[in-house]
């Protein structure tokens, strides 16, 4: 039923009339949901992402990770009862962190957080997951993308001590701190920026931006549900 609301655009109201006339008309005596119970049931929904081949066969020889993030608006809920009393409320939005292998395109990973959490403080996370997830299947990961967003002392180190590439562009205030793996990004940038993207395979983020425009075609830019 989620579906069909996705790939209609339906609120939880007309999803329930539509599956209703579906049944009826495919002669299906059951009852199908009500549109409350499509809600709360949609809030309690857990999602997993376990799309990468079985047979180590199909597996690359080493994977590419692409991490990014984009925001998602909340819905107005509230907005009669801030007419009514005349209160103003922040609408805010929330982020959407994801870890995409290019060869696939399938998402090794994803964590929605609020608007304050930086990119920067999943990205640890986001990489650890997504290589134990290709582990299991007996692949291995050899490169990290990320924009300047994911750019941290703490994500260099840990890709150093996986003997993970770091593909990351740095912030052009960035300096020699004796964090060897980013210190290393940051001498070929200086050298070039455009000559650093080009020799690093940087353009390839656009995996990760095809994805996101995939995604808010598909399920819209506002949630539905939180």
């Amino acid at each position: 039923m989620l579906f069909f609301k996705y790939a209609l655009r339906l609120p939880h109201r007309q999803t329930e009339g539509f599956v209703r006339t579906l049944f009826r008309e495919m002669g299906i005596s059951i009852e199908p949901p009500n549109f409350r119970t499509i809600h709360y049931r949609h809030n309690r929904e857990e999602f997993h992402f376990d799309h990468l081949p079985d047979n180590p066969k199909d597996l690359p020889q080493g994977f590419v990770i692409v991490l990014d993030s984009t925001g998602m608006k909340l819905t107005n809920r509230g907005e009669w009862l801030s007419k009514k009393h005349g209160k103003k409320r922040r609408k805010g939005w929330i982020k959407v962190h994801v870890a995409i292998d290019i060869s696939s395109g399938r998402v090794l990973d994803m964590k929605v957080t609020d608007n304050k959490t930086h990119d920067s403080q999943c990205a640890v996370e986001l990489v650890e997951n997504s290589v134990k997830k290709v582990e299991s299947l007996g692949g291995n990961v050899k490169e990290v993308i990320a924009d300047t967003g994911v750019d941290s002392h703490e994500i260099f180190r840990h890709l150093a001590s996986r003997g993970i590439k770091p593909v990351i562009k740095v912030r052009r205030d960035a300096v020699i701190t004796g964090n060897k793996a980013r210190d290393e990004v940051v001498r070929e940038i200086r050298k070039g920026r455009k000559r650093w993207k080009e020799k690093n395979g940087y353009g390839r983020r656009w995996h990760v931006e095809s994805f996101f425009s995939s995604f808010k075609r598909w399920f819209g830019e506002y949630v539905s549900s939180v």
